[in-house]
């Protein structure tokens, strides 16, 4: 799963560790937090999120965080 980062001067994501909770919702790992420095997320860690899939460079769909979910 990917999570969109701000303040980088170009749109990028990174990606994260996820459990599914249902369909399209996932909970962020509270162990992202050591990804986190120096960065500004989205979505923090344990946050729920909505996701949808994308197509990725190499054709593949994987998971991205668009909104915060309803815990």
């Amino acid at each position: 799963m990917y999570v969109e980062l701000f303040d980088e001067g170009t749109r990028v994501w990174r990606p994260v560790e996820a459990l599914k909770i249902g369909t399209g919702l996932f909970r962020l790992s509270d162990q992202c937090s050591e990804q986190m420095e120096g960065e500004v997320w989205a979505f923090g860690p344990g946050t729920t999120v909505e996701c949808e899939e994308r197509i990725v460079a190499d054709g593949s769909l994987a998971w991205f965080a668009v909104n915060a979910g309803h815990d």
